[in-house]
């Protein structure tokens, strides 16, 4: 039980974090414009994660040997992030906050599911209808706010 309440505790705070994050960063996106935007919240990201790893000292990326075993599939993360946090900031920029973290949301709910559907090979039913429940409620709440 504990190990849920801890797991469901650091999950609330990664959230806030993003959204934090993403207010941050379309900030920046509105002073030094999309691109510079982005590219500082990396630079800042690759700087703070390196001295991470330096201080907590589980910096193999100088190894070339440690860098050779790295999947080739492992950098797409970086692509994956770039284009979410473009298309954050775009969507942030033409709509509300709350709107545009809903519709993370949604998203990140759709490609979890269809994720877990594929790797397991079954389909969840309550699972999708717990994302039909959310898009719902996006959908009745911009109905009812106008």
């Amino acid at each position: 039980m504990m190990g849920y309440i801890i797991i469901g505790c650091l999950a609330l705070l990664s959230g806030c974090a993003g959204v934090f994050n993403k207010m941050l960063n379309l900030e920046a996106k509105r002073q030094l414009g999309t691109w510079n935007g982005t590219l500082v919240n990396y630079v800042e990201s690759t700087i703070i994660s390196g001295v991470l790893m330096i201080l907590l000292g589980s910096c193999h990326l100088f190894q070339f040997s440690y860098l050779q075993t790295i999947p080739v599939w492992y950098l797409f993360g970086g692509l994956f992030g770039v284009v979410s946090m473009l298309l954050a900031l775009n969507g942030f920029a033409k709509s509300s906050i709350m709107t545009a973290t809903v519709l993370m949301l949604i998203g990140q709910l759709s490609a979890g599911y269809l994720i877990d559907s594929i790797v397991s090979q079954k389909i969840d039913f309550f699972q999708l209808l717990g994302v039909l429940f959310v898009v719902v409620g996006v959908i009745l709440d911009k109905k009812l706010a106008k």
